[in-house]
């Protein structure tokens, strides 16, 4: 498990450092896999490809996980 996001002495997410964590823009991820926007929202719909996960109103993309 990521260590940015849970916090396993209290099971929850660890805010702090998930928003302190190196992460990218769907912009910028599907520019480093070589796919459209299009291809990620479709993957992310399907529970598929990267993982992304919402903060406020924006999706962001782990470096961890895109750079895997």
């Amino acid at each position: 498990m990521r260590k940015y996001l849970a916090n396993p002495d209290q099971g929850r997410l660890d805010t702090p450092t998930l928003l302190e964590a190196r992460k990218f823009t769907p912009v910028e991820t599907a520019h480093h896999l070589g796919v459209t926007e299009a291809t990620l929202a479709n993957w992310r719909s399907e529970g598929r490809g990267p993982l992304a996960v919402r903060i406020g109103r924006r999706i962001w993309y782990f470096a961890d996980d895109i750079e895997a």
